[in-house]
């Protein structure tokens, strides 16, 4: 398999240098040469690469101008694309990703220490105006249900981590995952919600393993509703078993009208009816909560395989099935969807 690679690598990196008027590029690889020749194109756009060997090479070539019109850059492993981001000449990109289709077992995954090199990497050397959407993805397969301690230790992302994006103040979507989550609070997700006040989706997740528990509460999510007024899809794991002390002139305050899915992984809930009068208060639109267990039984159908859902997966599930039935949005879309149903039978008839 991998010399089959090595010989793709090789006659891609052949050829690739003769198109000298490309403006997007996707390769599983190049060779040193192909690489600096495919920098120095002044029309290249997107340029997609999955490093299978050493990137020394490349940066050793000291060649100028690279990548000048660059605007959409995605790169695969992190520890290569924190060495590859500083080459930019044309700091301004809009687009970063580090593509979700790859797949790393446990001795691959990315510590917290080079999450850490990444994202300072990312916030030094890319123009803080023009990002407008960062992507990380993987999956990080995991024998374990839920994260050891020694996992928690190893890979975390903390808000410490996380801060060099407070200063991309135009993102509108921030899609993040690393093996075992991230070990945030209120007081992160509030710096979060006042840098991106264009967000329109937010996903902060493991995968496909579960969160570590969260310190992010229902605080959290109050401080989204203020701050991010186009947010409409949000995944994040928090703890609902304590309902903020919050007033209606305050929750009025805060109410956010465009959000409408939220994914919520295996978060705990305390009251249903309470946590559902408290979104329903901030996001009234919100229709359609997602729980762990449902994208685990998905994924299960897609692989046709069994899945036995861990107990507390299942306890989340059936708390947030309640939760879901106090919304008034989600009442309001049943009844209109069994109107409608009706109607169609009437019709038939």
């Amino acid at each position: 398999m991998l010399r089959n690679l090595d010989s793709a690598i090789q006659a891609i990196s052949t050829v690739v240098g003769d198109f000298g008027c490309l403006e997007s590029l996707s390769v599983p690889g190049l060779n040193t040469m192909a690489l600096v020749q495919v920098s120095q194109l002044s029309s290249l756009r997107f340029f997609g690469i999955s490093f299978a060997g050493a990137i020394a090479p490349f940066l050793e070539a000291k060649t100028p101008d690279w990548f000048p019109a660059l605007s959409d850059l995605a790169v695969l492993p992190m520890d290569m694309a924190t060495a590859l981001i500083p080459t930019l000449t044309n700091r301004h990109l809009t687009e970063f990703s580090i593509p979700d289709a790859s797949t790393y077992t446990e001795s691959s995954w990315p510590t917290e220490q080079i999450a850490h090199y990444f994202y300072s990497a990312l916030g030094k050397h890319c123009a803080h105006s023009s990002l407008r959407e960062i992507s990380i993805g993987g999956t990080f397969v995991n024998s374990n249900a839920t994260p050891t301690a020694e996992q928690v230790s190893l890979y975390a992302v903390d808000g410490t981590i996380l801060n060099p994006l407070l200063s991309f103040g135009n993102l509108s979507r921030v899609a993040l995952t690393s093996p075992v989550g991230f070990d945030l609070d209120d007081a992160t997700i509030l710096l979060m919600a006042r840098a991106w006040p264009r967000v329109e989706f937010l996903s902060l997740t493991a995968s496909p393993c579960r969160h570590m528990p969260s310190r992010v509460t229902l605080e959290g999510l109050f401080a989204l509703a203020k701050y991010c007024p186009a947010l409409n899809t949000l995944d994040l794991s928090f703890d609902a078993k304590v309902i903020p002390n919050k007033g209606d002139d305050e929750k009025q305050a805060a109410s956010q009208n465009i959000l409408t899915y939220f994914a919520v992984d295996a978060s705990p809930v305390g009251d249903a009816r309470r946590v559902a009068e408290f979104l329903a208060a901030i996001f009234p639109r919100l229709a359609r909560i997602e729980t762990l267990h449902e994208l685990l039984v998905s994924q299960a159908r897609w692989d046709a395989v069994d899945h036995v859902p861990d107990a507390d997966v299942v306890v989340s599930h059936n708390a947030w099935q309640e939760v879901t039935t106090f919304l008034p949005s989600t009442s309001i879309s049943a009844l209109m969807a069994r109107i409608e149903s009706e109607g169609d039978a009437l019709d038939e008839y």
